[in-house]
């Protein structure tokens, strides 16, 4: 229920989700074996999918192996905050639905322990409700980059999604290792929106308590 009333009361929200570990939620995971909310295993596992018919319950999956569910996995075992990187993703199957998204996944810890994690995905164009007034002075504009340097907001919206630092391919790697690290960068370049020369400036945005920041 709090799942869905996230999703019902954030129209920023995609999909909102939660994954518990085995028989951590009430220790009867066999008594609900591919029950509503939960998996073939009977881990508890719900799911809520915006949809133009409302939210649409369902449940989590592909969250077994930690290359495919660092969602999931990261946040349990850090214990902390996590911001998975970019990616497209089509609700409807249709491409021409697709959008950049990106979840801030949350564990779930009892004591020293994790039961599971939480999360909430969103789309990179929702971000521009307030990303687009943080004008730091006269003439400027924010971006909002992943770790791995993919552009999640930018105002030229064909800019989102793609990587930082293709438009000065000489300074891309040092650019990229500074964002990585979670350290200030500056540059000069000709203004990807007004074809001006620009003195972009990187500083780390700390998401939480997640180990990784954007910038």
């Amino acid at each position: 229920a709090i799942l869905k009333r996230s999703l019902e009361g954030n129209p920023n929200l995609i999909f909102s989700w939660a994954v518990w570990e085995p028989d951590a939620f009430d220790g009867r995971d066999a008594a609900f074996r591919n029950k509503p909310y939960h998996d073939a295993t009977g881990r508890f596992a719900p799911l809520f999918v915006r949809t133009d018919k409302g939210a649409m319950r369902s449940f989590s999956n592909n969250f077994e192996q930690e290359s495919t569910a660092d969602f999931y996995f990261t946040p349990l075992r850090t214990k902390k905050e996590y911001v998975t990187e970019p990616t497209t993703l089509a609700i409807t199957g249709k491409q021409e639905d697709a959008v950049i998204m990106t979840s801030i996944c949350i564990p779930i810890v009892s004591g020293d322990k994790a039961m599971g994690a939480v999360g909430h995905a969103f789309s990179g164009s929702s971000l521009a409700t307030f990303m687009k007034d943080i004008k730091p002075y006269e003439g400027s504009y924010a971006i909002l980059i992943s770790n791995s340097g993919i552009r999640l907001y930018h105002p030229q919206v064909e800019q989102i999604g793609k990587l930082m630092g293709d438009d000065v391919p000489d300074q891309q790697k040092a650019l990229l290792a500074a964002i990585k690290s979670g350290r200030p960068y500056g540059l000069t370049n000709n203004n990807l929106a007004t074809g001006a020369v620009s003195y972009p400036s990187f500083a780390p945005v700390a998401i939480g308590t997640a180990e990784h920041t954007w910038s």
